[in-house]
């Protein structure tokens, strides 16, 4: 079974959250990862860092940042799961591929992460 979390934030909506959540990148910013893994899918390179053993969770970032968006939750996390922090199309370390990054090519990366 695989438990894939969204999250969307508005950071330009409210100074208060930006600041909060970049005060947490700060503080984490130190955190080591596992591993960094490249996988092909279609037409991208795509990175994706992998911390702790178990049940696979996939923290999927919001727009516009990438997977160290999630660290502080991973690290809590990677202590019970195998946590799988996917860069994006386009973000991090993930290259964009040819024209739009959709939704369909989304999920076709997500699926070739989780069958790695």
């Amino acid at each position: 079974m695989m438990t894939v979390f969204f999250m969307t934030l508005f950071l330009d909506a409210n100074p208060k959250i930006r600041h909060s959540l970049l005060s947490i990148w700060d503080v984490h910013a130190s955190i080591t990862l596992a591993s960094m893994n490249q996988i092909r899918s279609g037409d991208a390179e795509i990175s994706c860092a992998v911390l702790g053993d178990g049940p696979p969770v996939v923290l999927l970032h919001p727009f516009p940042v990438h997977h160290e968006f999630w660290l502080p939750v991973a690290r809590v996390l990677a202590s019970q799961y195998r946590v799988i922090l996917p860069d994006l199309r386009g973000h991090g370390e993930s290259a964009a591929g040819d024209g739009p990054a959709t939704m369909e090519k989304h999920a076709a990366d997500l699926a070739r992460i989780c069958d790695a």
